[in-house]
Order: C-alpha cells, then sequence, then structure tokens
C-alpha cells in the first residue's frame, strides 16, 4: 500500500544526484481478520516484542515468511540458512497474514533448536529460579532438555519447573479424579508412598522407577492403561505429562513425598 510513495522517493534520489536503487515491495500485510495490519493486531514495535520475550532469530526467521517461502517450502531456519536461496521472485503477490499464533510456534521451535548451554544461561537469567540455580551441571541439562519442547518462550522456564518438578500439591482436576477413582489406583498410590519413603538419596534413579513400575505390574498385577497412568497419577498428580523416565529424575525426594501423600489422603 506504500507503492504510491516511491514516485515521491524517486524524485528525492534525483534532486540530491543519487544512484537510484532498485525497489521492491512486498505485498498487503493482513490480520487475522483478513484486513490491513494495524495496531489494533497486537504489538508494533520491536520494543515490544522483545519485552515479550520473543527470540531475535524467530522474529527474523517469521518476517521472512511474510510474502516470502523457502526454496523446500520449510519454515524454520536461520538467516544464515537463507542466505544462498533468497530471491525476490519467491515473493508472492497475494496478501501475507500477520499470525500471532505462527510467531509463538516459530518462537518455540527455535527455543527447541537452541543449545542446553545457551538455554541454562537464558533461563538463570530469569526470575524465580533459585531451585534450578543451585542443581548441578547434569541436572541442568537434562531439565532444560526435558522441558524445552513444551515452552514457547523462555519465562516459560521457570512455571513448567515450578508446575511439573516442584510443585506438591497438585490440583485435583476431573482427569486426575477420575483415575484416583479406578480400583487400582489405591494400591499404587499406597505401593509407591511406601517406596518413595524408604529413598534416602536427594533423588530417584531411572532403575529405582523402572523398579516400582515392575513390581507394580508383577507384585500388584496392574497392567496397561491403569499401570501407566496409575503410576503417573501417583507420582506427578498429572493425568498426562513428559516421560517419567526423565521428569522424575529431576523431581526432588521431598516433593515426590508430599505429593504422594497429599494424593493419598
Amino acid at each position: 500500500d506504500h507503492l504510491n510513495n516511491t514516485v515521491r522517493q524517486l524524485m528525492i534520489y534525483e534532486a540530491l544526484g543519487a544512484k537510484l536503487p532498485e525497489f521492491a515491495h512486498v505485498s498487503l500485510l493482513i490480520g487475522h481478520d483478513r484486513q490491513k495490519l494495524s495496531k489494533r493486531h497486537g504489538a508494533t514495535s520491536v520494543n515490544l516484542y522483545r519485552n515479550e520475550h520473543y527470540l531475535p532469530e524467530a522474529m527474523c526467521n517469521y518476517l521472512c515468511l511474510l510474502g516470502w517461502s523457502h526454496p523446500t517450502e520449510k519454515d524454520i531456519f536461520d538467516k544464515g540458512d537463507i542466505v544462498e536461496v533468497f530471491s525476490l521472485e519467491r515473493f508472492s503477490a497475494s496478501a501475507a497474514m500477520y499470525d500471532i499464533e505462527k510467531l509463538k510456534w516459530v518462537n518455540s521451535e527455535h527455543v527447541k533448536k537452541m543449545s542446553n548451554a545457551d538455554l541454562i544461561t537464558l533461563v538463570e537469567l530469569e526470575p524465580e529460579t533459585e531451585f534450578f540455580k543451585k542443581q548441578s551441571p547434569e541436572w541442568k541439562n537434562g531439565c532444560v532438555e526435558l522441558l524445552k519442547r513444551y515452552a514457547q518462550f523462555i519465562p516459560d522456564f521457570p512455571k513448567l519447573i515450578n508446575d511439573l518438578i516442584l510443585k506438591d500439591d497438585p490440583e485435583i482436576t476431573d482427569a486426575l479424579k477420575e483415575i484416583l477413582s479406578w480400583e487400582t489406583t489405591p494400591k499404587i498410590l499406597n505401593f509407591i508412598s511406601g517406596e518413595v519413603d524408604k529413598v534416602k538419596t536427594e533423588f530417584v534413579t531411572e532403575a529405582e522407577l523402572n523398579g516400582w513400575m515392575d513390581s507394580v505390574k508383577k507384585d500388584l498385577g496392574v497392567k496397561g492403561k491403569p499401570l501407566f497412568q496409575g503410576v503417573r497419577a501417583a507420582i506427578t498428580g498429572h493425568d498426562h505429562g513428559p516421560d517419567l523416565k526423565f521428569l522424575i529424575p529431576l523431581t526432588p525426594v521431598s516433593v515426590l513425598k508430599k505429593r504422594v501423600h497429599h494424593l493419598n489422603k
């Protein structure tokens, strides 16, 4: 919609005796309501996006996708990836839609692509990460490796750590209530409660967790869905979530004890 301004710009270049550049105009940007993009559609400056925790790499990636497409049709790439393939010919004459949900998704994909070392550095800059900072390098690496698949933004990490790892009084949702009502789940809770109370170390190992699963299966005769969802409910307080073999070794035993006893009332 700024095509008409080109004439004025050409006049200024000519008046200054400057060499004329090659002009190129991308298609009109529209919002989700298919109307011309304006302030009502969200953030309007780079600083606002920075304050909302979008990564620079994600912003560059998404802006490239507005009216332009990669030759291989891929959506996630770095600036270095497109140097050899970027061309004006791949711009579309059709209006490009600014989709904030897709921008969030692009940001989450770049979070996943970051090295664990870089993620650890950024997470430690966030508030309310005292517990994270005190842990071993191995723990931190395992934590960000697990949680980065669930985070859209860097500030999501402290929230995920609190909800999935540190929360010892989980909310009894309808889905959790249903699992707790199964005939086999109280047996699992009693067993897990006894096993957790025996643990003297700060964290449970994956081998110990596997041993609990085997005992529930062989000694209590619980199999299939009641086994896997029952154990998950008993030690996480959730009906779904990350793989237990990665999550539980990150969870302090003190939290597991309080959580199991909370659910076993």
